[in-house]
């Protein structure tokens, strides 16, 4: 992960970065707000379950679910130095996406926007459809018998 190199020299310093908590850092922002961040550079990172992004969610934003490999997965994929504006569906959330992302060196976190306010605010929202597994199983056979195209 890009953030690796910059980790030993920090984690060799001690605990210095933010004197804030991950609760103090939370800033829940407005659909206007969270527009003038990512027009102004800032990378929204979707932290809830595949599912819930697939069925609609911030166009550009990436998903990264927070129960999982949530910080490595970040810290791969976005600069350390990186203006991070997070989706989450609770507070909590947010807040847990936070305190991960300070924990690899991530200093400007903090902000986020709950989904059902970009929807309801008539924002353009971008889905991933999902197909069942028996039927993608059914279409795999059906090419391989030259049923289908």
């Amino acid at each position: 992960p890009a953030y690796y190199p910059r980790m030993a020299p920090l984690n060799r310093a001690g605990a210095a970065g933010p004197a804030a908590s991950p609760a103090e850092l939370l800033t829940q922002l407005s659909v206007e707000q969270f527009e003038v961040a990512l027009a102004a550079g800032a990378v929204a990172v979707d932290c809830r379950p595949h599912e819930q992004f697939d069925g609609g969610h911030v166009v550009g934003a990436l998903s990264v679910p927070l129960h999982g490999p949530f910080s490595p997965w970040v810290g791969w994929v976005l600069d350390i130095d990186a203006d991070v504006l997070l989706v989450a569906a609770t507070e909590a959330d947010a807040e847990e996406a936070t305190r991960q992302l300070l924990r690899i060196g991530f200093t400007r976190i903090g902000r986020w926007l709950h989904p059902d306010d970009w929807l309801e605010a008539g924002r353009p929202v971008g889905a991933v459809p999902r197909r069942r597994r028996d039927r993608i199983r059914a279409s795999s056979s059906e090419r391989r018998n030259g049923l289908t195209r």
